[in-house]
């Protein structure tokens, strides 16, 4: 698939490159203010059990200023997924639509690889408000808990919605690749 356009001039929502790794974790230290989320996305891509991922970029030009990467679920028996985890942007490169366009060009590619078929569904834990705005809804009212326990006061930041956006015909506990199976991330 070529580049897609994102908002602001000049930037474009294209496959990451292998060779691009360290800008892909500068990214993550610069908008999270650590090396842990950078080490997340260095364990997922190394993670087997992650596969298949799908790791985009924002760029404008040679210049990477977000990155999302999506990784495999199973959910109940056998259905495969998809965990939009974690998703960055440059500090001086947000609030102009840099995440969304990932968020939408990620799950265009998730509901076109395949049509639908493979990743019935696509996670997430993080805000509501931002999520929701993505078609993101909570998942454990519709029999999809997270793979550990998470805080009360966060059950709704555990959010689901199909690639296609259509309709969800899937239940029961998810599981993540081993780099995201630690209960301290949740």
């Amino acid at each position: 698939m070529s580049a897609a356009p994102a908002a602001g001039s000049g930037v474009t929502v294209r496959e990451a490159r292998a060779e691009e790794l360290e800008c892909l974790l500068a990214v993550h230290r610069a908008a999270f203010g650590s090396d842990e989320e950078a080490g997340l996305v260095r364990a997922i891509l190394m993670d087997e059990s992650a596969a298949p991922t799908l790791s985009l970029v924002a760029a404008d030009g040679d210049d990477v200023l977000g990155h999302i990467l999506f990784s495999r679920v199973r959910l109940g028996g056998d259905a495969d997924g998809s965990i939009l985890c974690p998703l960055a942007v440059m500090p001086e490169a947000q609030a102009r639509g840099i995440g969304g366009a990932l968020i939408r060009e990620g799950l265009a590619r998730l509901a076109a690889s395949n049509a639908g078929d493979d990743v019935c569904a696509v996670f997430v834990y993080g805000d509501p408000a931002y999520y929701g705005r993505f078609g993101f809804t909570a998942a454990i009212p519709q029999e999809l808990p997270p793979p550990h326990p998470i805080p009360e006061a966060h059950l709704d930041a555990w959010m689901v919605r199909a690639p296609d956006g259509g309709a969800l015909d899937v239940a029961g506990p998810v599981r993540c690749c081993d780099a995201l199976d630690d209960p301290a991330y949740w």
